[in-house]
């Protein structure tokens, strides 16, 4: 859940603080998402996402409400799907996979550029405080810090550089969280999900797009399991593995992130 939406009353504040700062990041993840899907199409010879104005960064272009609620409320969702026309491919099925990636891609490539900024302006801040000059910093800590870095914005970021750089750091932590949440939720082989197309085109060989009735039965599939994890955080199966593929991803590259910053002499 991105929002704490109980909140609102006790602390109103506080949650436009988190409304601020965390929307820019599922704006931009949505949006970058379905404009890819559409710049790709178009190298692939189907104009229709040009023409219906999809290939853009504008999100009022790409929002699904449901879809966007779903991202608030449980931290995954989806946008409005790009309009493509397959008969217009080179390639029918090479195609058909290269747009079905190109949205997965372009989140992946926005979460590694959040997170090396997030680590420039991390190793910055504690080189700026002075822990690579005689203050210190044991292992423990560092590891810590690198993988609860939004938590540490306050402690670190903010003595370093000032309120307005820890702002903009929470941002591109947050942003960072989704592209990455976004790209693995995706990759679940159920239609209209991406990663049915890339099931079906890699291993399935059946038409580009599911039949309606299994697109009902899948849409009931993700309903349910979205309904599981709000009965019980145990159930929530698909926040276990987002958030498993989240874990594993960001510690080993926070693993990179302390062996850089000892190289510099920074820990």
């Amino acid at each position: 859940m991105l929002f704490n939406f109980s909140s609102i009353s006790a602390d109103p504040l506080a949650f436009i603080k988190s409304l601020l700062i965390t929307l820019p990041g599922v704006l931009l993840a949505l949006s970058i998402h379905e404009c890819a899907h559409g710049w790709v199409a178009e190298r692939c010879g189907d104009d229709t996402a040009r023409y219906m104005g999809r290939i853009t960064l504008n999100p009022m272009k790409h929002i699904d409400p449901m879809g966007f609620l779903c991202m608030l409320l449980v931290g995954f969702g989806w946008a409005k799907p790009v309009p493509v026309n397959p008969l217009k491919y080179k390639n029918y099925r090479a195609d058909d996979l290269k747009v079905s990636l190109a949205g997965i891609t372009a989140n992946l490539c926005l979460f590694f550029v959040c997170f090396i900024a997030m680590s420039a302006i991390f190793i910055g801040a504690l080189s700026k405080l002075g822990y690579g000059s005689g203050l210190g910093m044991n292992e423990e800590f560092a590891t810590a810090v690198f993988r609860s870095a939004y938590a540490m914005s306050e402690a670190v970021i903010e003595p370093a550089f000032g309120k307005a750089v820890s702002v903009l750091y929470q941002m591109i932590v947050n942003c960072m969280f989704i592209n990455l949440s976004l790209a693995v939720f995706n990759l679940i082989p159920l239609p209209p999900l991406d990663g049915y197309h890339v099931l079906n085109d890699l291993v399935l060989h059946q038409d580009l797009f599911a039949q309606r009735r299994t697109q009902q039965i899948a849409g009931m599939v993700l309903l349910g399991l979205i309904m599981l994890g709000n009965v019980s955080p145990k159930l929530d199966i698909i926040s276990i593995v987002i958030g498993g593929v989240r874990s594993g991803v960001i510690g080993s590259l926070s693993v990179l992130s302390r062996i850089v910053a000892q190289a510099i002499g920074v820990i």
